[in-house]
């Protein structure tokens, strides 16, 4: 492959604790021809001092005069990046060493492809967790179940830099800028995802979508479905659109016929002009359902009342894709364990 430039793009507030071992995650890839642009939001901590003993001519640091949030300082970098491709990376994950060469490979053999991401595996003090992904990483399945919840690994994503200049982030959606950006470009463009594990990620308090900011991110995600909504034409009166954001956030029970009924609705008014495949529609809402049950809100018998409402097929077809890809993903992060650990030592 021709050594193509790639831009790595990573924004940084007081990250002095896990910085040092994202950059250096980065320095030592097999895929050396990169640039690594920094966007430190205004640290009062000793990232700033972290960032200054680096003297790679292919690093460089751009300092915020003030707090600027996530989406601003990302934007700032991506203006600044060269690269063919805009390669995220968060400033607490660490890069499996040959995750540059493999997402680039994957990009230049599909013209076709927007963007793509591979997926994280859970680190916690110096722990890799158990962690399973058996959901679809097709375009079509991955734009419905944008409905409900965000399956891009943001901070394991590659973008064509055209791409990404043309959107960008909206800096107003400053927990769930990345949901927002992802359903605008998929009205546009294809994207795929990668069943391929390339980052160790890292869950801790000081992260934007912890608990605290629950309500907030709420009204930000009902604001990003009403907008991609309105993009397929489909129209829901505010007491349905509640009732979605209550699928989503909310804790009680569902109520079963309640459920079935707005499924129903949504399929139709979906069908009459296709915005989401039907098949890639029904998918999310197994995906959904499932999640509930798991979550004990539906019992055993909703689950397969709304499930068989939707259609037995879509049913069966759920489970055998979750089968296929649970395998799969079981392989994928065996092989990554295996990497991330020689790598490590």
């Amino acid at each position: 492959m021709e050594r193509i430039k790639i831009s790595v793009v990573m924004a940084v507030y007081n990250g002095e604790v896990y910085l040092r071992e994202a950059m250096e995650s980065i320095i030592r890839q097999t895929y050396q021809n990169w640039e690594l642009i920094v966007v430190d939001d205004a640290s009062t901590d000793r990232t700033p001092q972290i960032l200054a003993g680096y003297q790679d001519q292919r690093i460089h640091v751009l300092t915020n005069p003030t707090n600027l949030k996530l989406p601003a300082s990302l934007n700032r970098g991506i203006a600044a990046a060269t690269g063919k491709y805009i390669l995220r990376m968060d400033a607490d994950d660490i890069c499996r060493l040959d995750r540059f060469e493999k997402q680039a490979t994957f990009m230049e053999s599909h013209p076709e492809t927007a963007f793509s991401w591979g997926l994280g595996i859970p680190y916690t003090n110096g722990a890799m967790q158990t962690s399973f992904l058996t959901y679809s990483l097709s375009y079509r399945m991955i734009q419905a179940l944008f409905l409900f919840f965000c399956p891009v690994y943001h901070s394991c994503m590659i973008i064509r830099r055209e791409i990404f200049r043309s959107f960008q982030y909206d800096s107003s959606f400053t927990i769930s800028e990345d949901l927002e950006l992802w359903t605008r470009i998929s009205r546009k463009h294809q994207f795929h995802g990668q069943r391929s594990y390339y980052i160790l990620y890292r869950k801790h308090a000081g992260q934007a979508t912890n608990s605290k900011n629950r309500d907030l991110q709420r009204t930000q995600v009902k604001k990003i479905i009403s907008a991609f909504l309105e993009e397929a034409h489909i129209v829901f009166n505010d007491r349905e659109l509640e009732f979605h954001m209550e699928l989503l956030y909310g804790e009680d029970p569902v109520e079963t016929d309640k459920m079935i009924c707005w499924m129903k609705l949504f399929i139709q008014k979906n069908r009459l002009n296709g915005f989401f495949q039907p098949g890639g529609l029904k998918y999310a809402m197994m995906w959904k359902i499932d999640e509930l049950f798991r979550a004990k809100r539906l019992s055993l018998p909703s689950y397969l009342k709304a499930g068989i409402k939707i259609s037995i097929f879509s049913l069966f077809s759920y489970w055998l894709k979750k089968l296929v890809h649970a395998v799969s993903d079981l392989f994928h992060r065996e092989a990554a364990i295996r990497e991330f650990g020689a790598s490590l030592r």
